[in-house]
């Protein structure tokens, strides 16, 4: 060894020197073990109970240093201990002599040379004595460990008073935690961080982003030496940062700051850190925390966004489904009444406060919030992120199965803002991009999810706590329901009535093309670029401009015809809007735009094409022509159009059904400038489908198009809609030359071909007769003969042959026939007739040509030729039925518009006979000529028709015969001919259109629409026998049931903030408690901040839990004294001038302690700032904060508890006896509570209780679940308090103040009505207290369990623990025999073992000895023989018969009884060996003179009652009793409570109460013949029940004795403690004679008196 000086200097902390290379992990573990671990790495503590193994070898660490290992010697005892050679070579390197045996040396051991492995070398440093100084560490992180811990850093954060105050507490407490391994973890064991955010709440106004930092840094989440990103430590995080209460309304807006951090911690989900933190947020809740706080109207628009970009993150991707539901039911709570419109509101207006719009509605004003409208337009922008293509398509799919498609719908209602609308329809649109969700929503799956948890509103409760319910409230039903059918609404139907109350907002056009086409929906146009225009559609939908081809693109695209059919709903709305056209230019413009729009796709999207020739387009393009009625929406009419005629099968006539024109007074079609377009787009699609080959199955769409129309449309409209179309097409077919084959001038449809075109032609003009012969086709009938004339020739010029003109030529027959059968009264109608014959006459060529060889036809015209040419009276069919002639005319098919009844046909036919002048001798000139051209060319026909010869009787100057003459020949057959073509025609035309509407069936289910503002395909000529009523759910019937569903969904939400608030401030109150207990520690005698000596003014009351031999000896503090015995100057001015016999209970020291707490309570009102939160912000009188200061005269924080009112609640009386049933396990993230239903407005929820439910789950451990729970009473004294007895895993639990409810509804006593509740102990009414008792006791601790009775029913147990607390709880009487054997199954710690038994022998063992050989031999012992052995004293014995004979120190009326013992009280000493000093145990109390047991005697035998209701007795008391017990303890609380309680609320008058032993044993023994009482075990063990520390004023007796410390005997020489220990041993264990008696005596009597029931 060398001695060399150097300047070198250094500190050298622990080191280890390990001949081995470690590994990452052991050096990450040594690192957190800290600078303070003590040990060789072979066993260190990774968390509070979890060890690791050995980092490193034994045999691998050569030498460790430690400061703990160091030895204090000198060179002797160096030489003595080591050796020679080494106190030798020391001394020469210290220079020092060999000899010294005076100066220490410093000597650093090795602290591995106790491990195992090879010899070591090394045994230690020499640390010398010059310049060295050795020490162990001590930090302030350990040493706060002996001084209270992390609680007084907590309470130096309560006391600060200012910004850096707290901010070095804050700093203190950080630096401790962080650094100190036991201090966090009693920062996690206690709930720590629960009671640092309620002191934050507290100091909320003092709180900073310094503050906010160092918090972050307490939870771990900002640490610069941590590489790791994951959130460290969730109990604080939780706590601390997820509890956003305590930065809410903190200054700053150190809120964003926090959600900022937030988004921080879960931006990068990638990752896998990341992705644990995301989940972590989701597991706490955090998406229904935030939404409770979006509800404030006070946030900032930079701490919304802040807000959104969080709550988006968490419900990206994979979100909870639970989050997912809140988050949908919260945004539909932000819906307005549906009294109410926003689409007034201005957004764009900058306001720091709220903007409303003020709306009349209803004779009231609807008041809409338009920060409501940008938080929902903000939420709904995440949900569109969600949807977008790029995101994950399972988004999608979560969004309608939990939600529902049916939610998106609900923001496309009419009186939402237009933004709201957009988003909504962007929404949607993404949601049905696949075709699954298409099809779900086209026929109404997948719907309704949002309306889910719904039932806690209807059926008012609140939710499930422990496996039961937990109520609301209210008691009352809510008589609303859910609609699940109307949910079920196909969607597109829906669409179809929403959209077109929101046709003003051009960015919906937009969208519905995009969906059409199935474009992707882009950057919605702004400004003038929003203009709805063909080059804003390019635009937005193809991503071109006009001046691009854009045909090219829009070929290859694919069609959505729902989406064609919405649009179609929103043109027709639209074209019913005309009359504001003025006001709003766009009416005009968009119809224009949209039609022609789908012009555009028809000619160049091929896939438009089967759309546009669809049914459902067609008939929904009809119905955008025809007005709306005016009828109200809810109101179902007859099918059937205005004034149409319907055919009766049982009649030849008809039977005309008359409706009503409209309320609106509107007969015609729209005039809007876009019908042309319409017409012209139908017009289009009808000439394409001509060159289509014909349809096998299905209706053509020239017919579809012809029988649609809107359900309520008139007979007017369809005529006038009718024939413009029919009209357009002639004309457009006409011009083409449709008929000439390729050389027509028509398109060729896709599939279709120019051999198709005659033959659909023809059709067509069948179809134009039709709608002649029903009277629909109301322009001049000339016109579709001259139309069908020119088909005709064009037919004749068409170069191909074989082309049948038989179909043709029938239309043609049929039209002149028409023409022909019509009436001529008047001049016009003859001028229309006589035109129709000349037209005859000039194409006689084409009309009596070969190719016109219809036989039929023939004799029809000659019928009516004949019938021109006579002079006869018309008549009509409805003549027919009298047998009058017939005539040519037909009236089923006359225009109903020019008669109203039968008489006023018959009435016109008369007054419009023919009259010669009006010109019926031209008519009948111009049929002969018609017949002379019928006869020329069709002679062989005419006479084969009629079976004649029309050579004879003619002149052979004349080729024609007259006509007339020819009337008696064929008259028979040309009525008969007649009358067949009528009949045919009207079978024709009535059968063929049911026929075709069978077809339409199938697709008109489709197309059932709501109310009058949705169109319905009319079904033709389809006519049933009569006229039905159709019933179908109206678009009114559905939007009550959407409002219905809204209101619902909004009290839920409403219902479930309530409950959350209510669970805070439960929470709050409950951390306050235990803070309160913490501070009480802190502030006590000698605590960190107490004072260093108790205080004369401190009150104690006794402690229930048991000692050893069931002695209750502890005293606890009586924070409770002051104020039950407050002091009030009044009373007292009072009662000086008013004296009363009885004084209200005072203490002396209330006065003194008033005087000190008011002079403290000015100081500190005046000098710190405010820090509690009221919730009412009143101030409160002297008196009642004399009262929240309580009996503590310093307190760290002040707190103020806000008051309760009671609710009434609940109207069911009955509790089912076993209520156990297995519950789901409860995370500590679970809120219960009871509020207020949600239908009730707010002053009435305002009125009712805050329950505290939450009680049941903090009581709990985590994950703790209840496998059975009873309703039980719990008996304290004379108190009684009814609650819970919950079963869990591994303990069982007490709560007072709750009761189960026979609907297994959870609900709080306090709030349930009187009348309503049955108490378990109907004689004793409840007793309500502010803070209620709930206790937690392990199955291991139940020591005995006993079976007891209450008010002499059998109806209790005793449940006795290990830690002194015994539980006399009272049950239903069917319920008690059964928690008793659920008590012995999970009591695992119960032992039938004598010494250990609380009643001193084994359970089935009898109180006297055994007599039996059995018993014997297995050594059995009763309590008897054991104490007859002297197993036990005295005291222990008696004490053991009382537990045996069922009284409890919880039963005041079966308070444990001892005997008086000593009969002197007067000696100055007390002789044990005197016999006299002693009572005769052989007698009771009442015996003990021989002239009062007379005294007894004579009142037995003379004992006469007139009513023979009572027996004789001998005592009219008993000698233990409520009475007795709380008069012995009078002076101790809280038996002064019970005495007071018993007395009325005041003390007895001073002569009767407990002032002297020795008075108590006269009066007892001697004096007072309604006194035999006895002791109570108090007098044998407690000292300070005899003394008035409480400083009661007990009044004065009447010989002026102030009444204050119990007289003692003169042998207790004054000392309380000395009379315990004489009655200790004269009832104990050392005298003989005692001794003896107590065997003689005392075993056969106290053991009898036990159980002895006095008569009284």
């Amino acid at each position: 060894m060398h001695r060399r000086l150097s300047k070198l200097v250094w500190k050298q902390g622990p080191c280890h020197l390990i001949e081995e290379v470690m590994s990452n992990t052991a050096i990450q573990q040594m690192y957190k073990q800290g600078p303070n671990y003590v040990g060789s790495w072979q066993a260190p503590v990774l968390n509070a109970n979890e060890l690791l193994g050995p980092l490193v070898a034994e045999e691998k660490i050569v030498f460790g240093l430690h400061a703990h290992a160091v030895c204090t010697m000198t060179i002797a005892k160096i030489r003595k201990v080591y050796n020679k050679v080494d106190s030798k070579s020391i001394a020469k390197q210290l220079g020092m002599s060999s000899h010294e045996n005076a100066t220490p040396i410093r000597i650093a051991h090795n602290s591995a040379g106790h491990l195992s492995g090879p010899a070591r070398s090394l045994g230690g440093v020499l640390i010398g004595y010059l310049g060295v100084r050795t020490f162990c560490p001590k930090p302030v992180a350990k040493t706060l460990d002996n001084v209270g811990g992390t609680a007084a850093l907590l309470g130096l954060i309560a006391m600060t008073r200012d910004v850096e105050g707290l901010y070095a507490a804050v700093k203190a407490l950080v630096c401790v935690v962080r650094s100190n391994r036991a201090a966090a973890i009693e920062m996690d064991r206690t709930r720590g961080y629960q009671m640092l955010a309620m002191l934050f709440k507290k100091k909320r106004h003092l709180l900073n982003s310094h503050i906010l930092h160092l918090t972050f840094s307490l939870v771990g989440t900002v640490d610069s030496g941590r590489e790791s990103t994951t959130i460290p430590n969730v109990t604080a995080f939780e706590d601390l940062l997820c509890d956003l209460g305590v930065w809410h309304a903190a200054p700053c807006d150190l809120q964003r700051s926090l959600y900022e951090h937030f988004h921080d911690l879960i931006i990068e989900s990638g990752s896998r850190e990341y992705r644990a933190n995301l989940k972590l947020m989701r597991d706490l809740g955090m998406v229904q925390r935030m939404l409770h706080i979006l509800r404030d109207p006070s946030l900032s628009d930079a701490t919304i966004r802040v807000l959104a970009m969080v709550l988006g993150t968490l419900l990206h991707n994979t979100p909870k489904p639970i989050d997912l539901l809140r988050f949908g039911q919260f945004v539909v709570a932000l819906l307005p009444p549906h009294s109410a419109t926003e689409r007034q509101l201005n957004l764009e207006a900058e306001s720091s406060v709220p903007v409303y719009a003020e709306i009349p509605g209803d004779n009231t004003f609807q008041f809409v919030s338009a920060r409501n409208v940008k938080l929902r337009n903000k939420l709904l922008l995440l949900v569109l992120a969600f949807v977008q293509p790029g995101n994950c398509q399972h988004m999608c799919e979560e969004l309608s199965q939990i939600l529902g498609h049916d939610w998106v719908m609900l923001f496309l209602q009419p009186h939402l803002h237009p933004a709201t609308v957009v988003l909504g329809l962007r929404i949607l649109i993404l949601l049905l991009s696949n075709a699954s969700a298409m099809s779900k929503f086209r026929d109404g799956v997948a719907c309704g999810g949002w309306l889910d948890d719904t039932e806690a509103v209807l059926q008012n409760r609140m939710g499930v706590v422990l496996g039961f319910n937990v109520g609301g409230g209210n008691s009352k039903m809510d008589h609303r329901e859910v609609n699940v059918d109307v949910c079920h609404t196909p969607g597109f139907t829906v669409l179809q009535s929403l959209l077109p109350k929101h046709t003003s907002t051009p960015e919906i056009y937009f969208l519905l093309i995009s969906f059409l086409l199935y474009q992707p929906a882009r950057d919605m146009p702004k400004g003038e670029l929003g203009q709805f225009d063909m080059d804003n559609i390019w635009r937005f939908v193809f991503g071109v401009s006009s001046g691009q081809n854009v045909s090219s693109t829009a070929t290859k695209s694919d069609v959505c015809s729902d989406a064609a059919l919405v649009i179609l709903s929103m043109v027709r709305a639209m074209l019913n809007q005309e009359d504001k056209a003025a006001d709003c230019p766009w009416l005009l413009d968009y119809p224009i735009t949209i039609v022609q729009f789908l012009l555009f796709l028809y000619h160049h999207v091929p896939a438009f094409v089967p759309v546009a020739m669809s049914a459902d387009f067609l008939c929904l393009l009809a119905s955008t022509l025809f007005p709306y009625r005016g009828s109200s929406e809810a109101e179902s009419e007859v099918i059937t159009p205005t004034e149409e005629y319907k055919p009766d099968p049982v009649s030849e006539g008809f039977m005309v059904v008359k409706t009503s024109e409209g309320q609106n007074g509107v007969t015609g079609l729209t005039t809007h400038p876009a019908k042309k377009f319409v017409i012209d787009l139908m017009r289009v699609i009808i000439i394409d489908s001509l060159s289509l080959p014909p349809l096998t199955k299905g209706t053509s769409v020239l017919d579809l198009l012809l029988e649609a129309a809107p359900e309520l449309s008139t007979r007017t409209q369809q005529r006038e809609f009718q024939t413009e179309l029919l009209s357009i097409l002639m004309d457009h077919l006409l011009a083409a030359d449709a008929l000439l084959g390729e050389q027509a001038a028509l398109p060729i449809a896709q599939g279709g071909s120019y051999m198709h075109l005659a033959s659909n032609v023809f059709y067509f003009a069948a179809r134009v007769v039709d709608k002649l012969w029903q009277g629909v086709y109301h322009r001049d009938p000339s016109e579709v003969f001259d139309f069908i004339i020119k088909l005709i020739t064009q037919a004749k010029r068409r170069p191909q042959s074989g082309l049948s003109m038989d179909s043709i030529y029938h239309c043609l027959n049929r039209a002149i026939l028409y023409q022909l059968s019509r009436p001529a009264y008047t001049v016009a109608e003859q001028m229309n007739l006589l035109d129709a014959l000349h037209k005859l006459t000039s194409n006689r060529t084409v009309v009596f040509g070969p190719g016109n060889y219809e036989s039929e036809f023939i004799g029809c015209l000659v019928y009516c030729l004949m019938q021109i040419c006579e002079e006869e009276k018309i008549s009509s069919m409805f003549a027919r039925s009298t047998s009058t002639p017939l005539s040519r005319h037909t009236t089923w098919h006359v225009d109903p518009m020019d008669i109203d009844m039968e008489a006023d046909i018959e009435r016109t036919i008369r007054s419009k006979t023919p009259d010669p002048s009006d010109g019926h001798a031209l008519l009948v000139t111009a049929a002969r000529r018609v017949w002379e051209g019928l006869y020329v060319c069709k002679k062989p026909v005419i006479e084969d028709v009629f079976k004649v010869t029309l050579d004879f009787g003619q002149s052979k100057q004349q080729g024609t015969p007259d006509l007339m003459s020819l009337r008696t020949a064929i008259c028979d057959v040309a009525n008969k001919v007649w009358l067949n073509y009528v009949e045919s025609e009207r079978k024709g035309l009535l059968g063929e259109p049911l026929h075709m509407t069978s077809q339409l069936q199938s697709m008109s289910s489709k197309l059932v629409r709501m109310g009058s503002g949705m169109t319905r395909l009319v079904r033709g000529r389809q006519r049933k026998d009569s006229p039905v009523r159709v019933v179908n759910t109206s678009l009114q019937d559905y939007n009550m049931w959407t409002y219905t569903h809204v209101s619902i969904v909004r009290d839920l939400v409403d219902m479930r903030h309530k409950q959350h608030q209510q669970s805070q401030e439960h929470l709050q109150q409950y951390v306050l408690d235990e803070w309160n207990d913490i501070e009480t520690e802190l502030t006590r005698e000698r605590g960190v901040w107490g004072p260093p000596a108790g205080s004369a003014l401190d009150k104690w009351m006794l402690d229930p839990t048991e000692g050893p031999s069931r002695m209750r000896k502890k005293l606890m503090r009586n924070d409770n004294f002051y104020l039950q015995y407050s002091y009030k100057q009044e009373q007292e001015s009072w009662d000086a001038n008013n004296p009363r016999k009885y004084k209200c209970p005072v203490s002396y020291d209330s006065k003194l302690y008033f005087e000190r707490c008011r002079r403290e309570m000015m100081f500190e009102r005046d000098e710190k700032p405010v820090a509690v939160e009221s919730a009412d912000n009143s101030d409160s009188g002297l008196e009642m904060d004399y009262e929240e200061i309580g009996q503590r005269t310093a307190r760290l924080l002040t707190s103020s508890q806000t008051p309760k009112t009671q609710e009434n609640d609940d109207d069911d009386t009955e509790v089912a006896p076993d209520l156990g049933s297995d519950s789901q396990p409860l995370s500590p993230g679970v809120s219960s509570g009871q509020a207020s239903s949600g239908v009730q407005t707010t002053e009435q929820s305002q009125e009712q209780a805050s329950p505290d439910n939450q009680t049941l789950l903090r009581l709990l451990d985590e994950g703790e679940k209840i496998r059975h729970m009873f309703r039980c009473a719990r008996i304290e004294g004379l108190d009684t308090f009814e609650g819970l007895l919950l079963f869990g895993q591994a303990h069982w639990y007490i709560v007072d103040g709750f009761t189960l409810l026979r609907s297994h509804e959870i609900r709080e006593i306090d709030c349930i009505p009187e009348e309503l509740h049955d108490p378990i102990i109907p004689m004793k009414a409840h007793c309500k207290c502010t803070s209620k008792r709930h206790s937690k006791f392990a199955y291991e601790d139940i020591r005995e369990v006993c079976k007891r009775r209450y008010l002499l029913q059998p109806t209790a147990l005793e449940v006795f623990s290990a830690d002194g607390r015994n539980q006399l709880l009272v049950f239903p009487r069917k319920v008690k025999n059964k928690v008793y054997e659920r008590f012995l199954s999970v009591a695992t710690a119960i032992t039938d073992s004598a010494h250990q038994s609380v009643s001193g022998q084994k359970r089935n063992a009898t109180v006297e000895p055994g007599t039996g050989l059995l018993s014997s031999l297995m050594g059995e012992k009763s309590v008897t023989q054991r104490w007859e052995r002297g197993e036990i004293s005295n005291f222990q014995y008696i004490m053991h018969l009382n537990t045996l004979a069922g009284r409890s120190y919880n039963d005041l009326m079966q308070y444990p009884v001892f005997p008086w013992v000593v009969s002197d009280y007067d000696s100055e000493e007390l002789d044990l060996n005197n016999p006299m000093s002693f009572r005769d145990l052989s007698r009771p109390m009442g015996a003990q003179s021989g002239e009062r047991l007379n005294q007894f005697k004579k009142r037995f035998a003379e004992w006469d009652d007139p009513h023979s209701e009572t027996p004789p007795y001998h005592y009219g008391t008993h000698y233990s009793s409520a009475m007795i017990v709380a008069s012995y303890l009078v002076r101790m609380e809280p038996f002064t409570q019970h005495f007071l309680g018993l007395q009325g609320g005041h003390f007895d008058l001073a002569d009767r109460m407990f002032h002297s032993i020795k008075e108590a044993w006269l009066s007892s023994s001697k004096h007072n013949m309604a006194d035999v009482k006895e002791l109570i075990p108090e007098f044998f063990y407690l000292p300070d029940f005899l003394t008035n520390h409480n400083r009661f004023d007990l009044g004065t007796k009447q010989s002026g004795v102030t009444l204050n410390n119990v007289v003692l005997p003169p042998w207790a020489k004054g000392d309380e403690a000395e009379f315990i220990r004489v009655h200790r041993q004269v009832n104990g264990d050392t005298p003989p004679y005692t001794c003896r008696l107590f065997k003689q005596s005392v075993s056969s009597n106290i053991a009898s008196a036990g159980m002895w029931v006095p008569a009284i």
